[in-house]
């Protein structure tokens, strides 16, 4: 993303990491953002869930050590399973 000028935003916003996209259109060039879990299981995001309104759809979770969030924005293109008697959670690209 170093290629767009960072676009300021009020402190108290959510997603508090923007970009200056005015005259990109379709063209923006979004890296890949992979999920990477305690066992090792990665899930790569779709990249519709990683822009959103000229900002990283991400959010800090705080210093806390609290748990973190997967938002609806990363899981439109997820499919998620429950394994409840496995005690796991798992995760199938374009099921929706």
């Amino acid at each position: 993303m170093r290629m767009y000028p960072r676009r300021a935003v009020p402190p108290a916003a959510l997603l508090d990491t923007c970009f200056n996209l005015t005259g990109v259109g379709g063209d923006v060039k979004v890296p890949s953002v992979s999920l990477v879990f305690e066992r090792g299981a990665t899930v790569e995001l779709d990249r519709s869930g990683i822009i959103r309104h000229g900002c990283l759809a991400f959010a800090s979770s705080g210093d806390d050590g609290g748990p973190g969030i997967i938002g609806n924005l990363q899981q439109r293109t997820l499919e998620v399973l429950y394994d409840i008697g496995g005690g796991a959670v798992g995760f199938r690209r374009s099921a929706c």
